[in-house]
């Protein structure tokens, strides 16, 4: 049945009597009816009588209260016409929910009253109970307008989020309204206050610190240091680590002008956060192009002690390789503590360092970090046994090398492995009967 609006105001007003007669022992009945009317009658409480509303407010019930406070909220009345000391009672309410329509309605006054109320709109951000603090973020995103009054506001609420938390959630609620709610102050801070949260211990401060160093990227890059930026890739807080992806964005053209910054800029990839060495391979892999990348840089690269990023790093000398920079390849790769990057090596022996006993001396030392290894590097061991094979056969200075190589390295290398050695060394010897070696050729006896 659908009330006219005379017949739905004498229902309201009888309920409502009747509700102001219940008993503080009632609280289930009360709770019940104004839901009902909340859901029900919500355009017609609008306009109900002012005292009706105060009788409720006065009620003892907490229901009623909220009732009252909640119709009060949704009236038409502007909040600066309402009788004075009406809000600041609310306000201090022990209802809970009272309390946060107080702070509503008084988020509803006037923006030149407002501003004028700093340290009570600070009390209200700090407050003890979530809602409260929820209530006055409308007000706040309202008067974040005023530069002066949010300069100050800021300014007030920088220190409670370093400091010690006072109360669960507080930094986080300070962080997300300076992020999302009061974003302007921002664009215009100084970087020490960026480096100042950074180095707070409460998780709120640097996720700030992350987003005002990711909106003040392009003002800020060129006074920090790419090794500085690049440790921004290994911070624990997302937002910190997507601010130092920003500004190595930004500092592109820095990067292709100085190999030494490229450099630097490959610690991204010495991160323990997949998503940073993600980001590492997309500018050395995408963004910045080959020939940009000089082998110093791809080196380093591959230098590093985490497979995917060697694996990522051996892909690069592919699309970067140069035949003019082949040799420095191997001989770098060649100190490689690593099995992977050992074999990687290998594959430059025949077109760097065949024919030359000056490069096969410098290689002597990788020959024989390989070589040492038991029941590892079989492919790299296979090259590097044929290699020396047919160095030994070129010049009686390769072959002392070979043998040299060789002797050392027999006590210790496994049996198959020593016949390989052996089989070498005889054949050194037989080329080169002059040369010293550690084997004895003995004539079969026939019987």
């Amino acid at each position: 049945m659908i009330l006219t609006t005379d017949r739905a105001q004498i229902l309201i007003g009888r309920i409502i009597a009747g509700l102001l007669a219940l008993t503080p022992e009632q609280m289930e009945i009360s709770e019940n009816v104004t839901q009902i009317l909340a859901n029900c009658f919500q355009v017609q409480l609008r306009s109900i009588n002012l005292e009706v509303i105060l009788d409720l407010l006065r009620h003892p019930l907490a229901s009623l209260q909220t009732m009252g406070a909640q119709i009060l909220l949704n009236r038409q009345t502007p909040a600066i016409e309402l009788p004075a000391g009406l809000i600041d009672a609310l306000i201090e309410s022990p209802v809970d929910a009272v309390r946060s329509i107080g702070v509503q309605l008084f988020g509803q006054l006037p923006d030149e009253l407002l501003v004028e109320r700093l340290e009570l709109i600070l009390s209200f951000v700090t407050h003890e109970i979530p809602a409260m603090r929820q209530a006055i973020v409308p007000c706040l995103r309202r008067l974040a307008v005023y530069p002066e009054f949010l300069t100050q506001l800021v300014d007030r609420l920088l220190p409670i989020l370093l400091a010690s938390e006072l109360l669960p959630g507080l930094h986080s609620f300070i962080s997300e309204l300076l992020q999302t709610e009061l974003p302007n102050w921002m664009e215009v801070a100084n970087e020490s206050i960026a480096w100042m949260l950074l180095s707070s211990s409460a998780p709120a401060a640097q996720e700030l610190a992350g987003k005002l160093l990711q909106t003040n990227s392009d003002r800020w890059a060129a006074t920090l240091s790419t090794e500085r930026i690049a440790a921004l890739t290994h911070h624990e807080i997302l937002a910190v680590r997507k601010s130092g992806w920003k500004i190595l964005n930004t500092i592109l053209p820095r990067l292709r002008q100085s190999t030494e910054d490229l450099l630097a800029a490959t610690l991204v990839m010495t991160s323990k956060w997949e998503d940073a060495r993600q980001y590492g391979f997309t500018l050395f892999g995408e963004i910045l192009q080959p020939s940009e990348l000089s082998p110093a840089v791809v080196i380093s690269i591959c230098d590093s002690n985490r497979d995917d990023v060697r694996r990522f790093g051996r892909d690069l000398v592919a699309k970067c390789f140069q035949d003019k920079d082949g040799l420095e390849y191997l001989l770098k790769f060649s100190e490689h503590p690593t099995t992977d990057m050992q074999l990687f090596a290998s594959q430059y022996l025949e077109n760097y360092a065949a024919g030359n006993p000056t490069r096969l001396a410098e290689l002597t030392p990788y020959f024989g970090r390989v070589l040492a290894q038991v029941n590892r590097a079989r492919v790299a061991k296979e090259r590097i046994f044929n290699f020396l094979a047919a160095e030994a056969m070129q010049s009686v200075e390769a072959a002392q090398l070979v043998a040299e190589v060789l002797t050392r390295q027999s006590g210790s290398i496994a049996m198959g492995e020593k016949a390989r050695s052996i089989e070498t060394l005889l054949k050194i010897h037989q080329r080169y009967p002059e040369l010293a070696v550690p084997i004895t050729v003995k004539e079969v006896v026939l019987r």
